[in-house]
């Protein structure tokens, strides 16, 4: 079972959306850090949310990088 590439790849676009996302997790965590009945839950759960997606960021570069890299040594007949 193969992988389709095109159906894995991410636009400029969409990285774009994915960082502002990301930065708005993390403003959110910073906000709500010291403000409710419970501090630090709520705040708690934006971390992590922003930092599940930070690794998954994180992969899908990676994957991206290793896939441009493959696509460029087997044009050049590598």
């Amino acid at each position: 079972m193969s992988l389709n590439p095109s159906r894995l790849a991410i636009s400029r676009t969409s990285w774009g959306v994915y960082a502002i996302v990301e930065a708005a997790l993390f403003l959110a965590a910073n906000i709500t850090a010291k403000n409710s009945s419970h501090p630090g839950t709520i705040s708690n759960v934006f971390f992590l949310t922003f930092i599940a997606g930070l690794v998954l960021a994180l992969l899908l570069g990676a994957a991206t990088v290793i896939r441009q890299r493959r696509t460029t040594r087997q044009r050049a007949g590598r």
